[in-house]
């Protein structure tokens, strides 16, 4: 037995899978980019938009069928796609990112900026698997 496909662009119209890959990469440089509090901001908002693209993404699943879902190829590198399992993932991952940013408001400083990064690229780090 096959799987079939429904490719990203058909289900919701945008690369859904590669944004919430991509966000929490970019939002990892910036924050060890930025100075000590305003890294702190910056992951609380991509880690927020990063829950939101995922709450998007589980409105937008199909419920019922056994096809992989939001399918999008790269060239040769990557092939990506969310079944009913690692669909309920997304959201728990972004959760659990959002939650870890906000956790970190009383530390400060340097340690703070490396840590924030952390858990963004871990994020990115989960959402791949």
């Amino acid at each position: 037995m096959t799987l079939q496909e429904v490719s990203a662009s058909m289900q919701i119209g945008f690369p859904i899978l590669s944004l919430l890959i991509g966000l929490p990469l970019l939002g990892m440089a910036l924050v060890a980019a930025l100075p000590g509090r305003v890294g702190w901001y910056v992951a609380i908002a991509v880690s927020a938009a990063e829950l939101l693209l995922a709450l998007v993404m589980i409105s937008a699943f199909k419920t019922g069928s056994g096809d992989l879902q939001f399918v999008e190829h790269g060239p040769s590198i990557y092939h990506l796609g969310v079944d009913g399992i690692s669909a309920l993932f997304v959201p728990l991952t972004a959760l659990l990112t959002l939650l870890a940013c906000l956790s970190s408001e009383s530390a400060q400083g340097d340690d703070s900026r490396s840590y924030l990064a952390s858990v963004l690229g871990l994020c990115a780090v989960l959402e791949l698997s």
